[in-house]
């Protein structure tokens, strides 16, 4: 099986004395291009453990400067955290799903999913979107069939019960934060759930936005194994989905592409992490943002073709 290249540089991002917001992590990233530009947008996290989704910009999409809050606990939805961004752009827009914790004590059903769209990464405009607990969640960025489709991760906090990657289809965009619509597709989500897991033990979250290849999209996802034990082994997994019929898996993984073993993914936070958040398509490479630790965001890279055709022939 395939497995990722750590980039030399490792890591792209560190969290800043001085800047409180940002000075225990800073993780967790995804990030989009606006004309030149490359925007990070990433979990950060404070002396006071409140965490904000900060944003910074750069000429490449390694190095970044100009850092600054870009949502803040500042809703109901919202108002005890806001964590792991995941920005896709579609039209004009640039949807930024993140995790909005609205409780405390913090309790599953305070832990929902957000959505901030936004032109230019200054104003924005903010929603809630999921009824119930889930995190995790992105746009695929087109329309398929005529229809706005997403992906989520439902139930991340609920143990015993083992987390699901799914998908949503809708007609128009405010069925994205429409509460019926969720209320409706709550109670028919086995029949938009990704067959991923493989062990009722174990646990899954996406990792980045879906990435278009001439075969099927790639999805990169969290696999982690004994979830529910104190022996939980973290890892980098991918699927290939059919390209009009996404619900059908047309080649996965069958291990992980990716564990920790560096030091800054060893040790940290919270050590032995390595979680996936983003994805960016560059001359043939697919570049893989990654949370280590829960301390600081790293990049990991494999030849996209080379991907594909190993999810194929791995399948079973």
């Amino acid at each position: 099986m395939l497995k990722l290249q750590r980039y030399p540089g490792n890591p792209i991002l560190i969290p800043k004395e001085g800047n409180q917001w940002e000075e225990k992590g800073t993780f967790n990233a995804s990030v989009a291009k606006l004309g030149s530009a490359f925007h990070i947008v990433y979990r950060a996290v404070s002396s006071q453990n409140v965490s904000v989704v900060g944003h910074a910009t750069g000429d490449d999409f390694i190095n970044f400067s100009n850092h600054g809050i870009l949502i803040e606990p500042d809703s109901e939805f919202d108002k005890f955290g806001c964590e792991d961004p995941r920005v896709t752009k579609l039209g004009d827009f640039y949807y930024i799903f993140y995790t909005g914790l609205s409780n405390k004590p913090l309790t599953p059903d305070g832990i929902k999913l957000c959505l901030a769209k936004t032109r230019d990464f200054k104003t924005l405009e903010k929603y809630p979107v999921t009824t119930f607990n889930s995190k995790a969640m992105s746009l695929f960025p087109e329309k398929i069939n005529g229809k706005y489709v997403a992906i989520l991760t439902v139930s991340t906090d609920r143990p015993p019960i083992p987390a699901k990657i799914a998908l949503a289809f809708f007609e128009k965009e405010e069925d994205i934060y429409s509460e019926e619509y969720w209320n409706r597709w709550f109670d028919r989500q086995d029949e938009f759930t990704l067959p991923l897991l493989r062990d009722p033990s174990d646990q899954v979250e996406l990792g980045a936005a879906p990435v278009k290849t001439d075969v099927g999209w790639v999805v990169i996802y969290s696999y982690i194994k004994n979830y529910f034990s104190e022996n939980k082994v973290f890892g980098v997994e991918a699927a290939l989905l059919d390209l009009n019929t996404p619900l059908k898996i047309i080649g996965r993984s069958q291990q992980s592409i990716l564990t920790p073993e560096k030091d800054y993914e060893l040790f940290g936070e919270v050590p032995n992490i390595v979680f996936p958040s983003g994805s960016l398509l560059d001359d043939g490479k697919l570049w893989i943002y990654y949370g280590a630790a829960d301390s600081v965001v790293c990049l990991a890279w494999c030849e996209k073709d080379m991907l594909v055709k190993d999810l194929i022939l791995t399948k079973r």
